[in-house]
């Protein structure tokens, strides 16, 4: 079986925000609580950037080491997020902007106040799921906020979504000679439970028909 790559399903920078993510901004600002400290859990092509850099001070772009040292087009010149980011220390509003490849986040305890999982936990198979709601647990101080995105329901991939590419818990998609992955959250029932056995309680659920939307506190 080739391998499975979910960075073949990251959007451009030029692809428009999740819907999800102001409403998730808006919703974090009502609670009145101090969040300087941010992390982008599977930034893919930096289209969240804008958004997120605005209301933090400091920001973690994490992703698999092959996403960040793809030279991909950023802000009209092609290059790697991780020379992005060289040349731009500071994005808008003086967010001091920082990248960390998946494997070192997994490892790390950065203590920050909320992590953002935003169209990156439909796209992994469950044991990356797993890993990647289990760092953004350590990652996560006392108290810290997670932000879970997950865009379903989705009738172009659905109706390609057959017996012959299933594969574990979704379905398989070939693409540039390898794989992409794809499952369809009707529910948020297993997220919910994986969340929680990662230590996260659920706060709020603005979940709609085309989108997820869980805030957790860890």
């Amino acid at each position: 079986m080739a391998e499975i790559r979910p960075e073949l399903s990251a959007q451009g920078q030029s692809a428009r925000p999740s819907p999800m993510v102001p409403i998730a901004l808006a919703r974090l600002k009502a609670m009145s609580v101090k969040l300087p400290r941010a992390a982008d859990q599977g930034c893919g092509r930096l289209r969240h950037l804008d958004l997120l850099s605005s209301a933090h001070k400091e920001l973690y772009l994490v992703d698999t080491k092959r996403q960040l040292e793809h030279a991909q087009l950023l802000e009209g010149e092609r290059m790697t997020i991780g020379a992005y980011v060289n040349t731009r220390k500071q994005h808008s509003g003086g967010c001091r902007l920082r990248v960390q490849s998946a494997s070192e986040f997994e490892r790390s305890h950065l203590q920050l106040d909320v992590v953002y999982s935003v169209a990156t936990l439909d796209v992994v198979p469950a044991s990356t799921r797993e890993e990647m709601v289990t760092a953004a647990s350590r990652n996560l101080r006392s108290g810290g906020i997670y932000v879970m995105i997950v865009p379903r329901n989705d009738s172009s991939i659905l109706k390609r979504c057959t017996l012959d590419n299933a594969y574990q818990d979704g379905h398989v998609f070939r693409r540039a000679g390898s794989l992409t992955f794809y499952r369809n959250f009707r529910d948020p029932s297993s997220l919910l439970r994986l969340a929680r056995s990662a230590g996260f309680s659920l706060l709020e659920d603005h979940s709609q028909y085309r989108q997820i939307l869980l805030l957790f506190s860890r």
